[in-house]
């Protein structure tokens, strides 16, 4: 085969991967289906890629090499006071014209699952030595990256960016009395669903892997009965819905904690990192890499919706501003494991 030919053949494989990807989890596509899907022999298929997860890394290979070739970019010719708009419409110019990629992964709930916070971070490597910096453009990156895919990008690039400017210019008051709101109608679980809660924490920080865990392992480990576990909860995904939104609310909570005017807001840790371990129980599962599928996805969804149950209007400029606000919580989320790692 000549080199145009070779290209062709990956392409079409790997195209043909994705698409398998958006029906149904890796664990269940068979080397047989991407031969048929592609026309292709599994002779041929072999000849360049051993298995199917190196189509997958590939495909997610060649999708960072590009970003982070358009950042280095983007970086070296413009221009200081303008760059992080310019930088921030390169990233939705990105994700518009790889949207397939990004609908297939950013919002997933079966294997396998890409980390779009290290897809990010890994792709400004050679943009910035900043790290606090590149740490929070890749919050930025996937939260806009998100609202792009999901909410199918009502606004504009240059609006989505104006927009954020103005949400972060907002006083900080105003985004605590948000907090404050949020957090002061969060419900108080019963006695049965904190011990059910309590042990499936346990079984997080015990478990190599959240899909391991099962209702009888949470009976066991509750003491509790089956028919008392479902009294409460409507299946382990339920449970785990229900833990993360308590969670999210206590994230919300201490990030208002340390910015309220009696902490010093100069001071880049004012609630230390061992009171959010000890506040926050999810620091514990995360420190170590975390075993949750999309973890971050499924916060931005309870934040997004703890903030919009506090507006009036569904409107677009709302969960727009319901995006920024996630994106600060889960910011602040990742900077306090960030520093618990280093």
């Amino acid at each position: 085969m000549s080199h145009v030919e070779v290209q062709q053949v990956t392409n079409h494989l790997k195209h043909t991967m994705l698409m398998l990807l958006r029906k149904k989890g890796i664990q269940h596509i068979q080397v047989k289906d991407i031969t048929t899907q592609a026309h292709v022999s599994r002779k041929i298929m072999l000849q360049f890629y051993p298995d199917k997860y190196a189509i997958f890394n590939e495909i997610v290979a060649e999708k960072k090499e590009e970003l982070s070739k358009h950042l280095t970019e983007t970086n070296e010719i413009c221009d200081k006071i303008k760059k992080e708009d310019v930088i921030f419409c390169t990233i939705l110019d990105f994700v518009q014209k790889n949207k397939p990629f990004f609908q297939t992964f950013i919002d997933r709930k079966m294997e396998p699952y890409i980390d779009f916070y290290d897809f990010f971070l890994e792709c400004q490597q050679s943009v910035s030595n900043d790290e606090l910096l590149v740490r929070s453009r890749a919050v930025s990156f996937y939260m806009t990256s998100l609202y792009a895919v999901k909410e199918n990008r009502v606004f504009s690039f240059n609006e989505i960016c104006e927009k954020f400017h103005k949400f972060n210019d907002e006083s900080q008051h105003r985004i605590n009395r948000i907090c404050i709101k949020i957090t002061g109608k969060y419900r108080e679980k019963s006695k049965v669903e904190e011990i059910l809660q309590h042990a499936f924490k346990e079984l997080l920080l015990e478990k190599e892997k959240y899909e391991a865990i099962t209702i009888s392992d949470i009976m066991r480990k509750s003491d509790l009965r089956r028919a008392t576990f479902y009294e409460c909860y409507r299946s382990k995904e339920d449970l785990f819905s229900s833990l993360l939104q308590e969670e999210c609310c206590k994230l919300i909570k201490l990030y208002s904690m340390e910015h309220h005017s009696d902490y010093d807001v100069e001071t880049p840790s004012a609630v230390s990192t061992n009171q959010a371990y000890a506040y926050f129980p999810l620091f514990h599962i995360c420190k170590n890499g975390c075993p949750l599928p999309n973890l971050l996805t499924d916060m931005v969804h309870q934040i997004i919706s703890l903030y919009m149950e506090q507006k009036r209007k569904f409107d677009r400029e709302n969960i727009l501003n319901a995006y920024f606000f996630s994106n600060k919580i889960l910011a602040f989320f990742l900077e306090k494991l960030y520093r618990q790692r280093l």
